[in-house]
């Protein structure tokens, strides 16, 4: 959100529409992954001790300090990510073709395709449009 000329963030538990609620099966492999990053949390906010920000405890996309990892983040780690396991450079929206592609290979449920890639259309978008001002 924008505010006086300065870009806010706005951290809320609901979505703005009915229609952008989403509700996805929970797949081992998620599950798991949820589970051990929720302890990697906890014993962060151990080791931390006053030092670590409780604001968004109980958020998933959280640094190890407890700071809200930032919406541009996955535009700004994605092109370090692939030079670091030397992969050609590609727009991380370029995935939706390849979801596209294999997904129906894939044991990946239907509708958590289809959710998988409107969210990558619609982040694309979003992109778009902050690159337009």
């Amino acid at each position: 959100m924008t505010l006086d000329g300065k870009v806010q963030l706005v951290a809320a538990d609901t979505t703005k529409t009915k229609s952008s609620l989403r509700t996805l099966p929970l797949v081992p492999f998620v599950k798991e992954r949820l589970l051990v990053l929720k302890k990697e949390q906890e014993n962060n906010r151990r080791l931390c001790g006053r030092s670590y920000h409780k604001q968004f405890a109980g958020y998933v996309c959280i640094n190890e300090m407890g700071d809200l990892i930032k919406p541009h983040y996955v535009t700004e780690q994605f092109p370090k990510l692939l030079d670091a396991n030397g992969l050609r450079r590609i727009r991380f929206h370029d995935l939706r073709h390849t979801l596209r592609k294999y997904f129906p290979r894939s044991y990946t449920p239907l509708q958590m395709q289809q959710t998988i890639i409107k969210l990558l259309e619609q982040w694309q978008k979003k992109q778009q449009r902050q690159n337009e001002r």
